[in-house]
């Protein structure tokens, strides 16, 4: 995996002072919408078909979609997470235990 300083400095020859925080997040916005785009397609291929009167289409189509939209928000949250001076590691690992106890109060009742 290639280091995030030198994906930031390669954004930063290119984009100059248009690499900050909020343009890495707006940009993490689009690629998630990308996704969240993707997704439903595969989802819901062959009904999105039927309604506009089109063959079935395989929704294998989107795979790559979906792939590509999520290769791009991973690379813009390490950015993200680079610029606001967190650890990766570390942030990963805090959004693991935050599942881990969701999932708990969720199998307690407590939360929906």
């Amino acid at each position: 995996m290639e280091k995030i300083g030198t994906i930031r400095m390669r954004a930063l020859k290119v984009l100059g002072n248009m690499v900050t925080t909020e343009r890495i997040a707006l940009c993490l916005t689009y690629q998630v919408g990308d996704l969240v785009r993707a997704v439903y397609r595969i989802s819901h291929c062959d009904a999105v078909n039927a309604i506009k009167g089109e063959g079935t289409s395989n929704p294998r189509a989107y795979y790559g979609e979906a792939r590509a939209a999520t290769a791009d928000a991973s690379l813009q949250l390490r950015l993200i997470v680079n610029e606001l001076g967190f650890d990766w590691d570390e942030t990963i690992a805090l959004g693991e235990e935050h599942h881990k106890e969701v999932m708990e109060e969720v199998a307690r009742g407590e939360r929906d």
